[in-house]
């Protein structure tokens, strides 16, 4: 029988995992977050720019983790909204999780994402802690104060192309491993944690996009476990692992 209830909690869990389209999820050891149809639009319509953000953590040493920030553009791929499929990201910002603080100078720029903004802003839209953006030809949003975050077309990411950036986090009480964890709860649940992309040069619908991260809904169980449930009584463990869930990431956001 305690069979039977282990083997119902897993299935029941399971069935509530996020939804991939605009989810924290981490795949082969990174935190990867979505941007694109499933985003928030600063346009009335989508003009179909959208990206990817693979966010690695490494421990340098007791209470410092090295973060790697890969960013895609990954613009026409799929097709959606106004269709586009060109466009250059110019910037990229999110905040960060509590217990966790940014090593000043330890910024390491792309080939693209050249400018550190702490923190990042765009019209529009609210504040992230920490961005990177390609520094605007006029020199705005340059050095670390915080600025127009709006970047330089001809110096942004092509769509089908990629740039990294890296930085450290400091902590005094995650390591690299509750880092991961912690921003993975965190974007999945906290409608408060923000991340945004700034994509101008589009080709399509308004001709330039902000797209703002949503935290992805849940799956409702599937049949097959609505049955299970059924036969044993357990239709409530399901909202239970949500709670649970949501209780963990409040619990890394208090430290």
């Amino acid at each position: 029988m305690k069979f039977i209830l282990l083997l119902s909690t897993l299935l029941a869990c399971a069935s509530v995992a996020p939804v991939t389209g605009s989810a924290g999820i981490i795949q082969n050891g990174a935190l990867v977050l979505e941007l694109g149809a499933a985003s928030k639009s600063s346009n009335a319509e989508h003009t179909g720019a959208s990206g990817r953000v693979e966010l690695r953590f490494a421990d340098l040493s007791t209470g410092l983790v090295k973060v790697t920030a890969k960013v895609f553009n990954t613009t026409s791929s799929p097709l959606f909204g106004a269709g586009a499929t060109e466009s250059y990201l110019t910037g990229f910002g999110f905040d960060l999780i509590d217990n966790t603080e940014f090593g000043t100078g330890s910024f390491t720029a792309g080939a693209n994402l050249d400018n550190l903004l702490t923190p990042f802003t765009l019209d529009g839209q609210r504040s992230m802690e920490i961005g990177f953006t390609s520094i605007d030809k006029k020199g705005n949003g340059k050095g670390n104060g915080g600025g127009n975050a709006n970047g330089d077309p001809k110096g942004g990411i092509k769509a089908g192309e990629d740039d990294s950036v890296s930085f450290q986090l400091v902590s005094s009480t995650l390591d690299a491993a509750g880092m991961l964890e912690g921003f993975s709860v965190a974007f999945q649940s906290d409608p408060v944690l923000g991340a945004l992309m700034r994509f101008q040069s589009v080709n399509a619908g308004a001709g330039s996009d902000k797209l703002q991260y949503v935290p992805p809904e849940e799956h409702a169980p599937e049949p097959a476990s609505l049955a299970i449930f059924g036969v044993l009584g357990l239709a409530g463990i399901a909202s239970r692992c949500r709670r649970a869930r949501k209780a963990k990431a409040h619990a890394v956001r208090a430290g």
